[in-house]
């Protein structure tokens, strides 16, 4: 195999220049999944909670949408789907 003298084929190991380049892809993709998913993990343990996900703010939230003014008929939900599981069938 020749050598490439140009200074443009330089790798920062050169023990990877025997792993195949779409292996080295792969790693890298990997290495950044990897990262981005500790970064998340980390991220979701040490985050507080917003003020508006307390029970309270969210109860006030439904009666104030329940209590909305309407022309005709009876009130009805804003957001029907959010309130979906809290329904009983």
């Amino acid at each position: 195999m020749p050598v490439d003298r140009s200074g443009t084929n330089r790798l920062p190991w050169p023990s990877l220049a025997r792993v195949a380049p779409n292996v080295q892809v792969a790693g890298g993709v990997a290495a950044i999944l990897g990262a981005a998913a500790v970064l998340f993990a980390y991220r979701r343990s040490v985050a507080t909670t917003p003020r508006t996900m307390s029970d309270e703010w969210r109860e006030a939230t439904v009666k104030m949408d329940l209590a909305k003014e309407r022309v005709a008929g009876e009130p009805v939900e804003v957001n029907p789907i959010r309130h979906a599981a809290k329904k009983k069938l």
